[in-house]
């Protein structure tokens, strides 16, 4: 029977736990930021539009600079680079705070603020991946990312929970100081990691020359490329629900944003549960199978969501609501759990920044794109209509994945 005896290796692997517990310090800041510095933007450009540039700006280095940020992080100690990435964010989020405070922030620092924070965390991605195979042994691969997946999300939740209360309580800026507090700390214990010596041989290499490397490794190495093609479909499934999510609860249900709330904590909490127990059914159960478990288990979220109903009882519309965000989120959690394991498996280490910015630029380049095809259809369609063909396409869909034989290797 599969049991929680299956985390005692991981927890072995000394170096690598220092790396989650910076990765929890890391999302608790993030959790935090997404509300204060959101507040912040607000509060300074009084515009939605503005807030979209804002953020839109913010995605961009994911999406234009990353490919050329994993190849060229093949040249240098990718903790070194960690470090600095971290202390670099703490240091700008710091004067982001001192300059709020000062009321010197106008809506071009904050564009300015967005694409420094994200430029440095393009370089941070994949320098993180190609830490991992250098402090945690492969063998618990699967167990070590898992309860790194399940560890983040919790630190997430909290950090979501307290977020209002420490704006509320300490301000914006007292909350974006201690989100530059947590890079700090996320920076030291990364510092802190004893990782083996790395052989940096490919100095001569131009960064073109790496990154023409990595798209032929990606294509050469066909589960690879497949896993790439899974990441763009995982945003694919998740977009809509992002994209849909206020219309959905202001317009068809009727609510207010205490249903968004309940729906984004059950959904992260599902996410941290599903990524947690993956270990345990993958003693039973397939990568590929846990995958299409996955994919199924969001389309009947869908499904779930198009059948309630504005006339039922406010707690029952609310503990709904939350028993499906729950369950998608485990679904999501089986599913990019199964997708981040079976990439660590496959690539090979010399490849992994390179194969692991080319993926996130590939999945980051497919959120914007799916925005604006939902946003075209939902003029259209009817929301309750698009969110029952999600539910039946990713169902039919992850069906034909579970018996592809193709992917039995993944």
């Amino acid at each position: 029977m599969p049991s929680l005896a299956i985390y005692k290796g991981a927890f072995t692997q000394k170096q690598y736990l220092k790396l989650i517990a910076a990765n929890v310090i890391n999302r608790f800041g993030d959790s935090i930021d997404a509300i204060a510095f959101s507040w912040m933007a607000y509060q300074i450009t009084g515009s939605t539009t503005w807030m979209a540039i804002i953020f839109g700006f913010n995605a961009l280095p994911s999406i234009l600079l990353m490919p050329f940020a994993g190849a060229w992080v093949e040249r240098f100690n990718k903790q070194k680079v960690m470090v600095i990435a971290d202390l670099g964010r703490g240091i700008l989020v710091a004067i982001a705070a001192v300059l709020y405070l000062q009321g010197l922030l106008n809506p071009y620092w904050l564009i300015a603020f967005s694409l420094s924070l994200s430029t440095l965390e393009a370089y941070r991605i994949p320098s993180g991946l190609a830490l991992v195979p250098t402090i945690l042994e492969k063998e618990h691969y699967t167990t070590g990312m898992s309860l790194n997946a399940s560890a983040s999300q919790v630190s997430m939740l909290i950090g979501m929970a307290l977020a209002g209360a420490i704006v509320a309580g300490l301000g914006v800026e007292g909350a974006m100081l201690i989100d530059a507090l947590t890079f700090f700390g996320s920076g030291l214990l990364i510092a802190w990691i004893k990782a083996p010596a790395q052989v940096v041989n490919q100095a001569a290499k131009s960064t073109w020359h790496l990154i023409k490397e990595g798209f032929v490794y990606l294509k050469e190495v066909n589960v690879i490329f497949i896993l790439c093609l899974f990441g763009m479909l995982m945003n694919l499934l998740f977009t809509p629900m992002g994209v849909l999510q206020t219309p959905y609860v202001v317009d068809i249900l009727h609510q207010e944003a205490y249903a968004l709330s309940i729906m984004g904590l059950g959904s992260i909490a599902g996410s941290a549960l599903g990524s947690f127990i993956f270990p345990m059914l993958n003693q039973k159960l397939s990568r590929q199978k846990l995958l299409s478990l996955g994919g199924i288990g969001i389309g009947i979220g869908f499904l779930g969501w198009a059948q309630i109903s504005p006339q039922w009882s406010v707690p029952v519309i609310y503990t709904t609501l939350g028993i499906l965000a729950v369950w998608t989120g485990i679904a999501s959690g089986l599913l990019s759990t199964s997708v981040s394991v079976a990439f660590m498996h496959h690539v090979d280490k010399t490849y992994i920044a390179r194969a692991g910015s080319i993926f996130n630029a590939m999945v980051s380049l497919s959120v914007p794109l799916a925005s604006m095809i939902l946003s075209a259809i939902a003029a259209a369609v009817p929301l309750l209509t698009i969110m029952t063909l999600y539910g039946i396409i990713a169902i039919a869909l992850f069906v034909l994945i579970s018996l592809a034989p193709s992917l039995k290797t993944l």
